[in-house]
């Protein structure tokens, strides 16, 4: 069964669907772009990111450096304390010695240890 079209008609016809085929590739166009500025917007949330953990993790070497420091200057002082309070505790028996013996030197120790 044919059906016989007239060229008004025919002209019609192209028409919508030239008008739709546009539709269709502005709307392809829109969507196109719209994904196009997502995958930009989730880019740049990847570097913040991304430049964030770098900082925290300079931080973090930073912070293991000082404790390293200060576990040093921990162990430094500790190792200077021992002998100056055995040095410290043995120079107060002789003080104490020097003074009951009414020894001359008696007050220099005193102010060696003051």
């Amino acid at each position: 069964m044919d059906i016989l079209i007239g060229r008004g008609q025919m002209a019609v016809q192209i028409a919508v669907v030239t008008v739709l085929i546009i539709t269709v590739g502005l709307i392809a166009s829109l969507i196109s772009e719209r994904d196009l500025l997502e995958r930009q917007r989730l880019i740049v949330d990847l570097e913040e990111a991304n430049a964030e953990l770098r900082q925290s993790q300079a931080q973090l070497v930073q912070a293991g450096r000082l404790s390293a420091l200060g576990q040093l200057g921990a162990g430094i002082a500790h190792e200077l304390n021992q002998p100056l309070t055995g040095i410290i505790g043995f120079g107060s028996v002789v003080r104490k010695r020097l003074e009951v013996e009414q020894h001359p030197l008696a007050p220099q120790m005193k102010t060696i240890l003051a």
